[in-house]
């Protein structure tokens, strides 16, 4: 379900900003990397609590606004360390 989820939001982002861009998803490593040119991979261990809130509620201890966490800003940069 996550997987078809975020099929649809980049789908939709692209008919939005109206660019030329060709996306897949597979659940079968193998075949996504068959004839691939580019693999994005992103995960989140420990699940919402732990990891999503805390990418919002550090920032704004610090007087820090966070308005995406998962790449983006205080929260992302954390995230990727």
């Amino acid at each position: 379900q996550r997987l078809e989820e975020s099929a649809i939001v980049v789908n939709k982002l692209i008919a939005t900003l109206g660019i030329k861009a060709k996306t897949e998803t597979h659940s079968d490593q193998r075949k996504a990397l068959a004839d691939a040119d580019f693999v994005v991979v992103a995960f989140q261990i420990g699940g919402h609590e732990p990891c999503t809130v805390t990418d919002f509620e550090v920032p704004k201890k610090y007087g820090l606004r966070q308005t995406i966490a998962d790449t983006l800003g205080v929260g992302g940069i954390m995230r990727g360390l």
